[in-house]
Parts: C-alpha cells; structure tokens; sequence
C-alpha cells in the first residue's frame, strides 16, 4: 500500500472514531456503552478493534479495560471484583460496578485532557493499564505521537533511533522521543508502518479495519441517552488555543514592555506593534510544528494583505510543541523563501506559565 492511502485510510477510521465517540459522549458514556457482550458499537470495541488499524492493542486480557462485562466461561483474574454480571479491577476502590466505572471514566478524560494539551507526562501517572491508556491518548491527541503501545516495542524502536532509556524511563519518553525523528512530509500512521517495516514487526493492513462498508446504527439501537456533559473535544482545543494565547501575550509582554500585545485585533490571535515592526503571532493547538504551519501560514498572509501600515512585517507561527530537525529544515526554507518579509516559528514556553 502506498504511504498516501495509509494516510487517508488512517485518518478516515480516526474521523470515525471521533465522529462516533466525541467528548461529550464520553461525558454521559453508560457501562453498557462503554462494555458489552454480542455487540461492536461499544467504546472498548472501537478502541481495540474498529481502529486497529491505528496502532494494536491485542494480547492483554480485558482486564485492561478496567470494567467489563462477563462472557460465557469467563473467569476472574487476579485482584479483580465481580457482581456475576461484570468483572473490575480492585484498585478501582469500590465493591460496586457502577461507582467502579464512575471512577475509570473520570481517568479516561483525564487520560484525554492531557493529550489534547500534549501534556504525555501526566498521562503516564493514570492508573489505567499502560497500553490501553496511550491508545486512548492518541486517539484524542491530534496525532501527538507515533500510535505505538507496546512498551517492548517502542523501547526497542527508540534505542535504534539513539535513545538511551534507563530502568525509570517512562512511556511518555519514548513516545516523545520517536515523534521527535519522524521526516518532514511523513504522517504518524506511515511512520509506524515504516519503523515497524525496518524493525521486523508485524502489523495487519489497514485496509482490515476500513470503514468504508460499515453501516452505522441509529442512535435508537445504541441504547444511547442525550449527551449532558457540556465539554466538547472542539472546546476543549478552544480553551487550550485560549491558554497559549494568554501565555504567549505574558511572553511577549515582559520581553516587548512597554509595548503592549493585543489579542483578536482583525481576527488576528496576537498583535505587536513596534516603533518600526509589526508581529503578527498566529497559534496553532496542533502536536506537529509542520502541521501548525501549514495551517496557519496562509492566515498570517492574508493578514499582511490586508494591513494598510507601511511598518516591517514579521511572521509567526506560534505553538507549544518543539521543532524536530526536519521541521528546522522546513522553516530555515520557508524563512529563505521570503524578501520582504519575515517568517519564524515561535515556541511558546508554559514553565513560568501565568
């Protein structure tokens, strides 16, 4: 398969998946949306099995998932619950399903908050099993990293690729650190093919779990109920585009004082006017510095379009996330592209976070 239709392939399960389970409906997910027997629509069959294709996470006992419910022959394993109906993990503090699951859905948005802040630290202290988690993650994250859950496998990837992990190396390192190699041009779902192709791994073809002859069920069928909870995946990415926004005007105000950053002035995320320049700061939420730019570049354009002041433009593409060498590349080329203008990525720090 051409590295072209793994991308769209990749991106259409992703689509699905979102479109099908959004934050909100996690927000009100019942146990019986979240596990069941006989059924393909939960939301633990969807993250194994309906996206597969985006990374495994077979060979671990359902036990992983935190609650699920009891098929035929089932057995209990070790430092589990059960009410003959489901089967839970102890750790989940209750002697009741219901508040055991109630428990487990608040780590999984947990497990979601922090990944569409790129926040992969915080997610490797949540109590869900290791590999389950970061599927999770991922799924939510706007591509963050590369959909590798194995731990084996992303140690043995990464100490290829030069990294030199200790005994106390958490996941969220290797997961940074693969994404950090990944070659300009090269989206996440090509890259695991790619590394799992050059280290002898096996990985199924993501034509298996092509959604282009699924047939969705009505809400009816679903035994679905209204989604209550008020927060949204897109309003999530909104508060967070907020939070950077307000970091990058702190930045900018300590080092340009007393020359004032302003927010949405022309639709315009950040604007700095100097005696002899103007800064035009646009912020992109994505993981990627390519993907942030080109996103955003043609805005910053269209904003020097239409500025009548004669002052110097300076161009930037701001984010959290730091330019790996390929995306280094990628700006020193833009930056070389432009006469009249100036062009640079800005990273926008939160450890003095105001």
């Amino acid at each position: 398969m051409d590295i072209q239709s793994v991308s769209n392939i990749g991106k259409e399960i992703l689509n699905d998946f979102l479109d099908t389970w959004p934050l909100e409906r996690l927000g009100s997910m019942t146990l019986a949306e979240y596990t069941n027997t006989g059924t393909k629509n939960t939301f633990t069959y969807y993250v194994e099995n309906r996206t597969k294709a985006l990374g495994s996470i077979k060979g671990f006992n359902s036990i992983q998932f935190g609650v699920y419910k009891k098929g035929l022959g089932s057995k209990e394993p070790k430092r589990s619950l059960t009410d003959g109906v489901y089967i839970w993990q102890k750790k989940l503090n209750s002697t009741l399903v219901e508040e055991a699951f109630e428990v487990l859905r608040s780590d999984i948005l947990k497990v979601i908050f922090y990944a569409i802040e790129g926040d992969l630290e915080a997610i490797d202290d949540i109590g869900i099993y290791n590999m389950y988690k970061w599927k999770i993650a991922f799924l939510y994250s706007q591509e963050a990293f590369v959909p590798i859950y194995n731990l084996d496998i992303l140690k043995r990837i990464s100490t290829s690729l030069g990294f030199q992990p200790t005994k106390k190396t958490k996941t969220s390192a290797f997961h940074r650190y693969i994404i950090s190699t990944i070659p300009f041009g090269v989206g996440v779902f090509e890259y695991m093919r790619i590394l799992f192709k050059q280290h002898d791994i096996e990985i199924k073809d993501a034509e298996s779990s092509s959604i282009s002859n699924k047939k969705r069920k009505p809400a009816e069928d679903l035994n679905e109920e209204p989604y209550l909870h008020e927060v949204s995946t897109k309003t999530l990415v909104h508060q967070f585009h907020k939070k950077l926004q307000k970091q990058l005007i702190s930045i900018l105000n300590k080092q340009f004082y007393p020359n004032e950053a302003i927010p949405e002035e022309n639709y315009v995320d950040v604007k700095l006017s100097l005696e002899n320049e103007i800064h035009y700061y646009e912020i992109k939420t994505h993981s990627r510095v390519e993907e942030c730019i080109r996103q955003g570049l043609g805005q910053l354009l269209s904003y020097v379009h239409f500025e009548k002041d004669k002052r110097k433009k300076r161009l930037f593409i701001a984010g959290k996330s730091s330019p790996n060498p390929s995306e280094i590349e990628f700006i020193s080329f833009i930056k070389s592209q432009f006469t009249d203008l100036s062009f640079d990525y800005f990273q926008i720090s939160m450890e003095d976070e105001s």
